[in-house]
């Protein structure tokens, strides 16, 4: 892979990763506890992360930090299309409260790299980035409602 390839994907790791404070929850902290519709990036551990380096080739994890990379990065999008905030973190247990009074809880336990997405309303859901168009009438049910 160039030197050139390896640079954009860093940028747009970061782009991901480090996006305004107004579309993450706590001034762009990813919580633990959330009480509306949010997108949870869940990214590997250290640990987990030379797992895999020992698991695959050099070429290989290129190939898979590339296309994580750009698939949570269109997931990103896709969420902030919808006005629904995002963060990343390595915390893979979650709780969520709804507004009626629900209260949801999720062990995001992934290879690798996941989102977890939650309309505020409903079970909040453990998903791959790749398929979040999927999950667009899922989605909407919160930011109709207001997350009620």
């Amino acid at each position: 892979m160039s030197r050139v390839l390896r640079v954009f994907i860093v940028v747009v790791y970061v782009m991901v990763l480090f996006v305004p404070a107004a579309y993450a929850q706590e001034d762009g902290k990813c919580t633990t506890v959330h009480n509306g519709p949010i997108g949870i990036f869940i990214d590997p551990t250290d640990e987990e992360r030379e797992a895999m380096k020992k698991k695959y080739s050099a070429e290989d994890m290129e190939t898979i930090y590339d296309d994580s990379m750009w698939y949570d990065y269109e997931a990103n999008k896709f969420l902030h299309k919808l006005g629904i905030p995002t963060c990343s973190t390595t915390e893979d247990r979650h709780e969520f409260a709804a507004k009626d009074g629900k209260k949801f809880s999720l062990d995001a336990k992934c290879s690798y790299w996941c989102l977890i997405i939650w309309n505020g309303k409903e079970e909040p859901m453990l998903i791959d980035s790749i398929d979040i168009d999927l999950y667009e009438d899922y989605l909407r049910v919160g930011i109709e409602n207001g997350g009620d």
